[in-house]
């Protein structure tokens, strides 16, 4: 059953678990992340990012009739669909008139200034939708890169964070803590002294992404601080990508290559699951 991710990320919240954000890009995904949410009996967001419509030559709308298809094979499944990093206004447009409940709208790379005037711009166009900004900026990229997260002038500055509330009247803010998109290079240092100080300035739902390799450890000691939302995408998209290769290689067709790296995807968010304690919470 399709929810209100406000809804959601408030229960999370305010109870000391978080619901898992997965990045999904096709049938295979989507049918494998509700089955996933399903057998743990957890709540689950599903979400795309502008770069995955681009590389599959796929709409907004199309994957949300993906998504709805399956709706009805899963009645007491709590998901929520979203827009993770849209970087213009027209993106959040192109998913909110596609039936997208929820949308992140993107401006870290801007100004403090510009990152405020658009994420303002969102909201006053779409005052009903749920909408997630970040405050700071992450490094790295969604699946490829390596990373290292060394550069403390991109972390959230915490002192701005109330006003940036404020001023965008955002339901989830995103942050910057040491975390950072694709695959680590070394361990990350997640930066709980931040965090701490972020959560002293806001009430509202925090996000956490980039959670590809952050210890599961550290990622609950996030969600006591705040954390309501964790994303995931690198660690999912591999694994998918791993099984149907070797299901590939070892002679299997196209169609059984695919289910193999579904199944595997769905194991991945049932491990999401658990690390994020959101499991029975349906």
């Amino acid at each position: 059953m399709e929810s209100n991710i406000n809804v959601l990320l408030r229960r999370a919240y305010e109870s000391n678990y978080a619901v898992p954000a997965i990045n999904v890009s096709n049938m295979e995904t989507v049918l494998a992340t509700l089955e996933a949410a399903d057998s743990l009996r957890s709540p689950i967001i599903l979400q795309v990012a502008p770069m995955q419509i681009l590389a599959q030559s796929i709409s907004y709308a199309e994957i949300y009739k993906i998504i709805k298809l399956f709706e009805p094979r899963f009645p007491k499944t709590d998901f929520a669909v979203h827009i993770d990093h849209a970087g213009l206004v027209e993106d959040c447009s192109d998913a909110i008139n596609s039936g997208f409940g929820s949308v992140m709208i993107d401006g870290s790379h801007l100004s403090y200034e510009k990152n405020i005037e658009i994420t303002r711009q969102v909201r006053s166009l779409y005052p009903e939708v749920a909408l997630e900004a970040e405050l700071g900026s992450l490094g790295g990229e969604e699946g490829t890169s390596y990373n290292d997260v060394s550069d403390q002038s991109k972390f959230t500055d915490s002192t701005k964070v109330g006003h940036f509330v404020q001023a965008t009247k955002i339901d989830s803010l995103a942050v910057s803590i040491g975390n950072a998109h694709g695959f680590y290079k070394d361990l990350p240092h997640i930066r709980f002294d931040i965090l701490e100080k972020i959560r002293r300035e806001t009430s509202i739902p925090l996000v956490l992404h980039g959670s590809t390799g952050i210890p599961k450890e550290d990622v609950r000691r996030a969600i006591t601080l705040g954390i309501a939302k964790v994303n995931y995408f690198s660690i999912c998209d591999r694994e998918y990508s791993l099984a149907y290769q070797k299901a590939f290689n070892d002679g299997k067709y196209m169609m059984f290559a695919a289910e193999q790296g579904r199944i595997a995807f769905r194991e991945q968010v049932k491990e999401i699951i658990h690390t994020c304690m959101s499991e029975d919470r349906v």
